[in-house]
């Protein structure tokens, strides 16, 4: 291993520990590194990485001192959500309708996002409760998951003939309500069906270890929220691309170019760490002895840790 080596092999060690939330360690190791660093006064691209490392000891000393960690949402049996939804139930079948509404924004209020969702988009087919259902379901997407997955869900509405064109319209105000609040930059008035921008990478090249393989829940399709693991045919800092066979239909019709894919599970030899990724490109393999399967090339977005 060579000395440019090993100083790369401790950064992503250091950084593993700040993964994990162990915050003290990792600014220890980082520390160490430093002065390591310090000694070798000849290292390529010295005063750089010296640099990059005096941000992360800062960021680090920052997490520390205010101790400030990602939202989590509470954990609630199956049968403390059954009670809340019950809580909304009616014998009067002109109220089920409410009823499920109701349902779905207790389970919302508790941070169940995944199962209000599912509520939410259950009603998005009764006009009564349409525009609330879709309100609701942009809430918990930027709550839970962020501003491009609220974007990218309302670009597969103005697809979707459930709604009218006037439906569309609040639903952007909606929208573009909920990005304004956010002091996310970015306006909707014109936005048309079809993939978003792709997305800048939010990850250091440097700082992503080799990942062997991904696990992801489809979005969409015959095979919607069910968990696909693939493994990685080959990696190019920040970008992987996997090889889906013909086979797996149901998982070709569940992925297309410009998808955010949220809540990957990322597995390297020393680490298995999640984040958010996006389809930079998924098409088929028209010669060769994959011909027929297709290429999935996935960009590494962003890195959750702590």
């Amino acid at each position: 291993m060579t000395f440019g080596e090993k100083i790369k092999a401790l950064l992503q060690e250091a950084e593993l520990y700040r993964g994990q939330g162990l915050l003290n360690e990792a600014l220890e190791k980082f520390k160490s590194i430093e002065k390591f660093i310090q000694k070798a006064p000849k290292l390529k691209n010295r005063d750089k990485i010296l640099s990059k490392i005096a941000v992360k000891k800062k960021a680090i000393s920052a997490e520390i001192k205010n101790f400030r960690k990602p939202k989590k949402a509470p954990r609630v049996s199956d049968k403390a959500r059954e009670l809340m939804k019950g809580m909304f139930e009616a014998g009067d079948p002109k109220t089920k309708g409410s009823a499920a509404l109701g349902g779905a924004i207790s389970l919302k209020g508790f941070g169940q996002y995944d199962k209000a969702i599912k509520e939410f988009t259950t009603l998005l087919a009764f006009d009564p409760f349409r525009l609330d259902a879709a309100g609701h379901i942009l809430d918990c997407l930027m709550d839970d998951s962020g501003p491009d997955a609220a974007i990218s869900r309302f670009k597969e509405w103005l697809s979707d003939t459930a709604f009218t064109s006037g439906e569309l319209d609040k639903i952007r105000s909606r929208l573009q309500a909920l990005l304004d609040k956010a002091g996310v930059k970015k306006d909707v008035s014109g936005l048309q069906a079809g993939p978003l921008p792709e997305p800048d990478s939010e990850v250091d090249e440097d700082d992503i270890l080799d990942i062997n393989s991904i696990r992801f829940k489809l979005a969409k399709g015959a095979q919607k929220g069910e968990e696909i693991e693939l493994d990685v045919n080959y990696q190019s800092g920040c970008v992987l691309n996997v090889i889906v066979s013909k086979k797996e239909k149901g998982v070709i019709e569940g992925i297309k170019t410009g998808d955010m894919m949220n809540d990957i599970v990322f597995y390297s030899p020393v680490a298995i760490f999640s984040g958010t990724g996006y389809v930079s490109d998924m098409t088929g393999i028209k010669s060769g002895p994959k011909k027929g399967d297709y290429s999935l090339s996935v960009k590494i977005i962003r890195i959750l840790t702590g």
